[in-house]
């Protein structure tokens, strides 16, 4: 499977070209069809004001009753989103920086390890240290996803 173009990931993704390219240069694997439509969906999930009412117009409306609320719940139960209120984080910024913290200190501890068994040169031990660092390195990328969307 060939790589995408920037063109064919802004048109993939319904995003700009500019976005790609500022993704591109963030890191992400832009030719790669999975990881831009991954990032994509974070970035939709973490998007606010504009950009958040443009990412549910990327969403398709299955009937003209729900597209008269972009937030309009299929349960009739769900109260109305104007409802909600914003409350402060559920823990302390002190507590959450040092679980990052410590995720870091374990991600390295994990990726020492897998040096070392690099060097031992035991294939099914190596295959299951890398599998253990990415869901470390995970682990951290998710967490700190879900800190940036509460306000400091």
């Amino acid at each position: 499977m060939s790589e995408l173009s920037i063109k064919e990931a802004a048109e993939l993704t319904g995003k700009s070209t500019d976005t790609i390219y500022r993704w591109k240069r963030k890191g992400v694997n832009v030719g790669d069809r999975a990881e831009i439509l991954e990032y994509s969906r974070v970035q939709d999930i973490r998007a606010r004001g504009k950009a958040r009412e443009a990412s549910l117009r990327r969403v398709e409306v299955p009937d003209a009753d729900h597209a008269l609320h972009a937030y309009r719940s299929f349960f009739q139960s769900v109260i109305d989103p104007d409802e909600f209120v914003e409350l402060p984080a559920p823990f302390s910024w002190e507590s959450a920086h040092r679980a990052l913290a410590l995720l870091r200190e374990i991600q390295a501890a994990f990726a020492r390890r897998l040096e070392e068994l690099k060097a031992i040169g035991h294939q099914h031990s190596i295959d299951l240290a890398e599998n253990e660092l990415r869901e470390i390195t995970e682990s951290y990328r998710m967490l700190d996803a879900l800190l940036e969307g509460f306000p400091d």
